[in-house]
């Protein structure tokens, strides 16, 4: 018998309309069917590995089964069946009967699910209603959910006969991801969960556990349960399946995601589901007068930050209340967001006490109001991050970020790069100059070009946070210009200049080790002369580098999510560039690989014992793309190199075929369809910012 065909898997940033905190449900088939079936799903439920199961009716188990399920308490649905002859004695003659005639018909051809029998209208009707009032009979109420044996819950004598009560939950259609059947598979597989929902509840996502698969594809299914209700079909009688259930290796996979108790489903009728706002609310179940309760309030800032949308969005969905902190008077595509409110202080670039003396009356002024039972400040970039480790947090506040010596080194491009050297990474020649002629020296001692940038990521002159550009020399005069204009006003890394690809190495430290191990490559830069990516793809994390990284890690006593910027050259050698203790600025393409680092970032903040993201696994060859960005990098590559250094500049052709070709698959930094106003905020306004920098 053909099992029925699968619909398709929309991409995790379309979220379907109704869509709530996701769920893992583990739903066992053939309840009741024989005492080996029913003894196997009884050991994988008391094992907590099974959330509910299914129950069959008029089988030679069906009533012992139906009496452990009253006495145990065990959530039982109805699991019809039109296909395998009813085996108890005690069925009706009449009933078994109308089944065979069914079961023949189905199985006379695959069509026979899709085609309408009008010959066997009566039968149909016949022996669903009888084993809608056997399962009152034996479970003591009618069933809440139903799914079917061999899927022949969904075939068109049923589904056109409307014979499942309205209201009930039903089981869809397998998922599956785009391209793995044909269109007329598709659409007609589309059509009959449409028209299931009109009248009953569906989960987000249905997958049968498949032990053939590989361990990756499983994960991925899994993962899914972070954002959607997801039901994942058991049948424990196959002993592979009985294995990994009731060993522990399924908890083993899920990591923090739990496998629900019950099939707890929020879905409804489509009346219902239709009045529902749209979006994630980030809400958990609260207290018991309907308030629902964040799992804690996290403070992220500042909201100018690159990834700050990609942050707040991962810590919604993951139930947490976000508040965002603002420099006073600054546009930010994330003060369009509707999951956040942004609060305002002043900017640390006017002034930095007036900065810490806002930002800590922000605390208590949260703190003060707050319902969470927890209150985390997260900071979103350099800036942020020097603000928060200069604060001294107390009142119940706790740090997601670097703090001491973590902060030292995560502001420290000078202390990075002696670090790196240590841990094992490929480090250019580099000079620590305090003057003019000390980078004078370091040329005369090498050659052009070089490149000059600051030692540190934060540059304080008269109680102001500053920034420091970096220059790239080829010759004489434009050493001497970038001299000029640096004036000795902060210590400089002066190194040979390489040219090359970027790419990235990313996890999340824990005392137990690196966890959520990813990796990018940078297809473009906003500006080719140097500056972060406006389009990257994801790839496989070279295991010399996670050694070496793995060793940084360790070395440093990092805890949290980083990111550890890399270069390659034209001859596949890699040399360290620098660390990042703090969201990164391409978070997107992580997020988009299900790598939720803020989320976790949080969760290990509030419990040093947290599970987050033990199971991640990396995804190779998406691509996530800065639209703000990638229009900003058609203008600098027309507009031409400023250093004579750049030897290979791009071609403005092939730039524009690049820059305005969408293929399918790729994805798009800060796009969430329930919050698009803050993508078209952050297009303009990266467009906007950087022309400005520009004229100035």
């Amino acid at each position: 018998m053909e099992e029925a065909t699968p619909v398709p898997v929309p991409a995790l940033t379309e979220k379907p309309q109704g869509m709530h905190r996701g769920s893992l449900i583990v739903n066992a088939d053939d309840w009741g069917r024989d005492a080996e079936n029913t003894d196997r799903i009884l050991d994988c439920v008391a094992a907590g590995s099974v959330s509910s199961v299914s129950a069959m009716l008029f089988m030679s188990d069906s009533e012992r089964a139906a009496n452990i399920a009253r006495q145990q308490g065990i959530d039982a649905g109805l699991h019809l069946n039109l296909t395998t002859p009813f085996s108890a004695k005690s069925t009706p003659a009449r009933v078994r009967e109308h089944q065979e005639r069914i079961g023949r018909y189905l199985a006379w051809h695959r069509f026979g699910y899709v085609v309408f029998h009008p010959g066997l209208r009566n039968s149909f009707e016949y022996v669903v209603s009888q084993q809608l009032e056997e399962f009152q009979r034996a479970y003591g109420h009618s069933p809440e959910r139903i799914d079917g044996h061999h899927h022949a819950h969904l075939c068109a004598n049923v589904l056109l006969g409307k014979l499942l009560p309205e209201g009930t939950v039903v089981r869809r259609n397998f998922s599956f991801r785009r391209g793995e059947k044909s269109l007329a598979n598709r659409l007609y597989r589309s059509w009959v969960d449409r028209k299931l929902a009109l009248r009953h509840g569906l989960v987000d996502y249905f997958f049968a556990l498949d032990m053939l698969e590989p361990r990756e594809r499983l994960l991925k299914k899994l993962q899914y349960a972070r954002e959607f209700n997801v039901e994942i079909e058991t049948h424990p009688v196959n002993r592979q399946e009985y294995e990994f259930l009731h060993s522990g290796e399924l908890f083993r996979l899920c990591g923090d995601i739990p496998v629900a108790r019950r099939y707890v489903l929020t879905v409804s009728s489509q009346a219902e589901i239709q009045a529902r706002p749209k979006g994630n609310s980030g809400a958990v179940p609260g207290d018991p007068g309907g308030r629902r309760v964040p799992r804690a309030t996290v403070l992220v800032g500042f909201a100018e930050a690159i990834p700050a949308p990609e942050v707040v969005w991962s810590l919604v969905d993951e139930g947490f209340e976000v508040i965002a902190f603002a420099r006073r008077g600054r546009s930010s595509a994330l003060r369009h967001s509707r999951h956040v409110v942004c609060h305002e202080i002043c900017a640390p670039e006017t002034d930095v006490q007036a900065a810490l003396s806002d930002l800590k009356s922000l605390l208590a002024s949260i703190k003060q109001g707050g319902a969470s039972p927890q209150q985390v400040l997260l900071p979103l970039d350099d800036k942020a991050l020097f603000l928060c480790s200069q604060l001294q947090i107390d009142d119940g506040w706790l740090l997601a970020g670097a703090e001491g010596a973590h902060a030292e080194l995560a502001l420290s491009k000078y202390v990075q790069i002696q670090l790196a050297k240590a841990a094992g990474f490929n480090i250019p020649a580099t000079a620590l100059a305090r003057t003019s002629n000390q980078v004078r020296d370091f040329v005369a001692a090498s050659s052009y070009p070089v490149i000059l940038k600051s030692a540190n990521c934060i540059l304080l002159e008269d109680g102001k946070v500053k920034s420091c550009p970096h220059w790239i020399c080829a010759n004489d005069e434009e050493l001497e210009s970038a001299l000029a204009s640096w004036a000795g006003r902060v210590r400089l890394l002066v190194q040979p200049f390489i040219e090359g690809t970027g790419e990235g190495i990313f996890g999340l430290a824990t005392p137990d080790g690196v966890r959520a191990w990813s990796a990018h490559r940078r297809l473009r830069m906003m500006n080719p002369q140097g500056s972060g990516s406006s389009a990257c793809v994801s790839q496989l994390v070279p295991e010399e580098l996670k050694e070496q990284a793995e060793e940084f890690i360790n070395r440093t006593g990092w805890r949290g999510m980083f990111m550890i910027e890399l270069l390659r050259n034209e001859a596949g050698e890699v040399f360290f560039v620098e660390f990042n203790g703090r969201p990164w600025g391409s978070l997107a393409l992580s997020r988009r690989q299900h790598l939720e680092y803020p989320a976790w970032q949080v969760m290990l903040t509030v419990d040093q014992d947290s599970r987050a993201g033990i199971v991640a696994a990396n995804t190779t060859g998406i691509i996530s793309r800065n639209v703000g960005r990638e229009l900003m990098h058609l203008l600098f590559v027309l507009r031409g190199p400023k250093s004579k250094a750049l030897s290979s500049w791009p071609s403005i052709w092939k730039c524009l075929r690049d820059v305005v070709a969408f293929r399918r698959g790729e994805t798009l930094y800060n796009w969430r369809r329930d919050d698009l106003k803050v993508f078209f905020a952050d297009v303009s306004y990266t467009v906007k910012s950087n022309l400005l920098k520009g004229v100035h």
